[in-house]
């Protein structure tokens, strides 16, 4: 799975109400917070140890933010 996929999964399984635009948005903007926007269609594999931490915060907001 991509960052993509792996940021979008608990939100499409815990806010069933809403639309795949606004968790498309909440993705970004988030990686956008982490400085990863770039990274978004990565695999973890390809990712550096720093930007895999990066990418564990993001996951960290988005279920504080939501």
């Amino acid at each position: 799975m991509t960052i993509r996929e792996n940021l979008s999964f608990p939100l499409k399984r815990h806010f069933d109400h809403m639309t795949p635009v606004q968790i498309e948005e909440k993705v970004r903007a988030t990686l956008d917070l982490v400085s990863l926007e770039e990274a978004i269609d990565k695999m973890p594999s390809e990712l550096s140890g720093g930007m895999k931490k990066r990418i564990g915060l993001a996951d960290q907001l988005l279920q504080i933010l939501n």
